[in-house]
């Protein structure tokens, strides 16, 4: 993957996805955001809050008076607390569900298109990603590439392994060459100095049609394994090589953020945990990364997941 300095790149154009897009996804289905109150508000704030949560239990006792403010506050507080660790439990339920499945609408390997092109692990992320937010198989990598080709958005080469290349600003635009006129899906750059974390990411991918596509290393990703001749373009050292789809974070028990669904066109990798992609994403002490990129793309909607 060919990486270019410069500015953050964004582009948005004004076009409606169908609202009949299931934005679910199946398979792989994306972990629920379940968003609890961690804060406790002051006794006179809290009150009618407190009010809603005893509400059921005080009619069932045939009690029709709430406690007064100062007096419902620890009650509040446990009722908060509870629901808290109902939240966690649901959503580590949730995300936990088969962590190895295949992802609907995508392709885990590259190489299908008709010029025998096999570093277009750009061009694939691409259509996987694309394919994703619309929830449908609607792009080919066959399709992008061709795309990239006659607007010069990729690598020509005879060396199959390097043809098809691409750098950030090419993914870019080639998200906004292949979407239909009327579709709303977008693009923000995060990359360098202004990388996501991890956890930031996360948040990303939690709402409603929205992925990610990002650059890593790919021998961090295949722990040094795998045919890495078919990663992409690969570039010197301590960048960045390789081009992947992020779907959807995963949480553990305790709803903390444990990993990430992925499609890795390279490798067939469907689920990489927490640790294994800070390090090919953001490197670590022993892995130098110089330039993190997250490509996030979005449809219309960007509401939370439920």
């Amino acid at each position: 993957m060919e990486k270019s300095m410069g500015e953050n790149y964004e582009s948005s154009s004004s076009v409606e996805i169908s609202s009949e897009i299931s934005s679910e996804f199946e398979m792989g289905e994306v972990s629920e955001n379940i968003e609890i109150g961690n804060e406790i508000s002051e006794s006179e704030e809290s009150y009618d809050d407190y009010s809603d949560c005893v509400e059921e239990s005080t009619e069932d006792e045939g009690d029709s008076e709430v406690p007064e403010p100062a007096e419902a506050y620890d009650d509040y507080s446990d009722c908060v607390e509870e629901a808290e660790e109902t939240g966690a439990d649901v959503k580590a339920e949730a995300s936990e569900e088969n962590l190895d499945a295949k992802l609907d609408y995508v392709e885990y390997s590259q190489g299908n298109n008709e010029r025998g092109y096999l570093g277009t692990c750009g061009p694939t992320s691409v259509a996987n990603s694309m394919n994703r937010v619309v929830g449908e198989k609607r792009y080919t990598e066959n399709q992008v590439l061709e795309e990239a080709i006659e607007n010069d958005l990729c690598q020509v080469s005879e060396d199959p392994y390097e043809a098809g290349g691409t750098n950030t600003e090419q993914v870019v635009q080639l998200v906004d060459e292949m979407k239909e006129n009327e579709s709303d899906i977008h693009t923000e750059v995060y990359e360098y100095d202004n990388a996501l974390s991890v956890e930031a990411l996360a948040e990303k991918l939690e709402e409603k049609e929205t992925v990610a596509i990002v650059g890593v290393d790919s021998a961090t990703l295949w722990d040094e394994q795998g045919d890495v001749t078919n990663s992409g373009l690969f570039q010197e050292e301590e960048y960045s090589d390789h081009w992947i789809t992020v779907d959807s974070p995963t949480y553990d028990e305790k709803g903390k953020l444990s990993g990430f669904r992925i499609v890795d066109s390279g490798g067939g990798v469907s689920y990489v945990d927490k640790e294994k992609f800070e390090s090919m994403y953001l490197g670590n002490e022993t892995v130098v990364i110089k330039d993190p990129t997250a490509i996030i793309i979005s449809g219309k909607k960007r509401e939370k997941l439920e």
